[in-house]
């Protein structure tokens, strides 16, 4: 890479060292079609009044995003996700119940912060001296800290089996479990975006909780539902994905993300992902040059 300030794109990350070894990122690997286009990015942890690109893009793998790590408009022709500044689950959830009078249904216990809380534990023990140290001493004599810290997703056959706990514990949802059985197949979509290029599907599982190393079958849709571009808007998300259910012809949203990943396996077997991963490279291509 180039010195950041003659770079085409300014990358803006909480762990630039860490960024380079995470290969799953989506946008990381769309970033390998830059230098054929004699293209150049950096990645930065923090925003510098005096360096500029045509491009930035804020990459932060957190729930809710500090804002140290949002460059100043001035500085960048085009911010992607420079308004994503959070996915909390409480903004966007249709499926979340408060009781356990308000749902008959199958449940599912989840956490409010994004893929379990795993990505605010790490940055915590990385910014937060007291906490790792504290954290370090409890792991040595309880090897479930983890766990507890980042509880797995759990699924009840009613509310009614949820612990009380749950109830009571902020970190935690209780939604309706939107599939409404509790044996797979499960037919959950997804759809993936960068801009106007996207990748629309409906896949079905042999796991309830959607295991994406049990995957029986993948149909490509082509409208996404309104309802799911409400929750795009409404978070700001240039790039990302969101997983949603249908439900009686209506589109729920599930989940939120803007720091996407993928799977080596996926890249194998599903020729429709590797294309829509270098779609994304050239789209990416494309927006720089025309903000030079």
């Amino acid at each position: 890479m180039t010195k950041p300030q003659d770079a085409d794109l300014h990358i803006f990350v909480d762990r630039p060292k860490s960024f380079h070894m995470q290969g799953q990122y989506i946008f990381q690997r769309a970033l390998q079609v830059l230098k054929p286009a004699g293209l150049d990015y950096h990645v930065l942890d923090y925003p510098d009044a005096n360096l500029s690109a045509s491009v930035s893009m804020v990459h932060v793998d957190l729930t809710v995003v500090p804002d140290q790590y949002f460059p100043g408009k001035a500085n960048y022709r085009k911010n992607l996700n420079g308004d994503a500044r959070s996915i909390h689950r409480l903004l966007y959830s249709k499926a979340r119940i408060s009781s356990v009078n308000e749902y008959e249904g199958p449940v599912i216990v989840k956490t409010v912060l994004n893929h379990r809380g795993l990505p605010e534990l790490v940055y915590r023990r990385r910014h937060d001296v007291l906490f790792k140290l504290g954290y370090l001493l409890q792991g040595v004599f309880d090897k479930q800290a983890k766990t507890r810290y980042c509880p797995e997703y759990q699924v009840y056959d009613s509310a009614r089996n949820v612990p009380d706990q749950v109830w009571q514990d902020r970190r935690l949802m209780v939604e309706r479990f939107l599939p409404g059985v509790l044996t797979p197949p499960i037919a959950k979509c997804r759809y993936d975006f960068f801009l106007d290029v996207c990748l629309h599907t409906r896949v079905i599982y042999d796991d309830i909780l959607a295991d994406h190393g049990k995957v029986r079958e993948i149909v490509h849709l082509t409208e996404v539902p309104q309802a799911v571009m409400n929750v795009r808007q409404q978070l700001g998300l240039d790039f990302g994905s969101i997983d949603y259910f249908e439900v009686d012809g209506q589109a729920i949203v599930v989940d939120a993300n803007k720091t996407t990943t993928c799977t080596d396996d996926w890249l194998q077997q599903y020729p429709a992902v590797s294309k829509y991963i270098r779609n994304v490279g050239l789209r990416l291509v494309e927006l720089i040059k025309q903000n030079r």
